[in-house]
């Protein structure tokens, strides 16, 4: 577990990488690969309502919520494009 910026917050997470092709069916455009990331996080200690398409700052980086569920341990999935 370590920490990390979420929002101007610092949270403890547990971080997982990966990328997806496509975060969801709105976007048609074929070859664009985005990072994605996991949060593992107490849901006591995120500070607001993460919504799908939601852009947030993590780690000085914009993301967009692709997801957040869970009861007290919430996984938070993010993602971006890749530069």
């Amino acid at each position: 577990v370590l920490f990390r910026s979420l929002d101007g917050e610092s949270v403890a997470a547990i971080v997982d990488y990966d990328e997806l092709e496509f975060p969801d069916e709105s976007d048609d455009r074929m070859g664009v690969v985005y990072d994605a990331v996991s949060l593992r996080v107490r849901k006591c200690d995120l500070k607001g309502k993460y919504q799908p398409g939601l852009v947030v700052t993590f780690n000085g980086e914009k993301w967009r919520v692709l997801s957040c569920n869970g009861m007290e341990l919430t996984v938070l999935k993010l993602y971006k494009e890749r530069s």
